[in-house]
């Protein structure tokens, strides 16, 4: 697996340093927010399954001041910006896969509430508090965005396109693109994620949008959030995929 960030390929040390960083301000916020006992070295599987086993009312309850401030920020510089929207953007390159599989093992994982399914989304990520489907190809969201402090709440819209910016590449014939909304139904950006075969295996171009006047450090922060993520999902897919062989 190759991650690329503005064309120069990220080391797997430097992605790991920086999700060991976010492990440790999310420990320490289950810790201040739920009470939970958790030691600063515990590994992602036991990350996951401490805020698997928070109830989703607790988890909305004891972050909802952080993710009301996320909205008021949110809203503020989206009135701001007008619509115009910047792209926070990571590269891999996967082998022994094509696209079209990568694509539906990624709607699987995002889509399919299977207990695995939940479990892994906490695990690509220490930002990650709640992943899950639900109807309409709608994904609810609640995570540390861009290496911030404070959660955002948003649903991501799968199929609709409404308002977004980038545009689809026509090399790539597969993707995962919709729009981003809070809970009230305020579009926020959206995300396009496209898929590739190579000759070895596929190529994927991750793009979150997100309000044009969101400070560079944040988009930078983003990618390597992507690259986190997207690594751990991506690994797991491989895995099922040679198990299913």
């Amino acid at each position: 697996m190759k991650i690329q960030i503005d064309g120069k390929e990220i080391s797997e040390a430097e992605i790991e340093g920086w999700e060991n960083k976010r492990r440790l301000k999310t420990i320490k916020t289950l810790k201040n927010k739920f009470g939970l006992n958790l030691k600063n070295d515990c590994s992602n599987e036991e990350l996951a399954a401490a805020k698997r086993s928070i109830p989703e009312e607790k988890i909305y309850s004891r972050l909802g001041n952080n993710i009301r401030l996320s909205n008021f920020v949110t809203r503020m510089m989206n009135g701001f910006c007008h619509g115009n929207r910047t792209s926070s953007v990571t590269e891999i390159t996967l082998p022994g896969i094509n696209a079209q599989k990568l694509q539906e093992e990624y709607f699987d994982i995002m889509l399919n509430n299977t207990e695995a399914n939940r479990l892994l989304s906490l695990r690509a990520n220490p930002d990650h508090y709640l992943l899950k489907g639900i109807e309409n190809n709608k994904q609810e969201v609640i995570e540390c965005t861009g290496g911030l402090n404070y959660q955002s709440h948003f649903i991501i819209e799968y199929g609709n396109e409404n308002g977004l910016k980038s545009k689809q590449n026509p090399d790539y014939p597969y993707q995962a693109c919709g729009v981003c909304c809070l809970t009230d139904g305020t579009p926020i950006g959206g995300v396009r994620h496209q898929m590739k075969d190579t000759e070895t295996g596929a190529k994927i171009r991750l793009e979150v949008e997100f309000p044009s006047n969101l400070p560079k450090s944040v988009l930078q922060q983003h990618q390597l959030h992507l690259a986190c993520e997207f690594k751990n999902w991506f690994g797991e897919i491989l895995t099922r995929n040679s198990k299913d062989e």
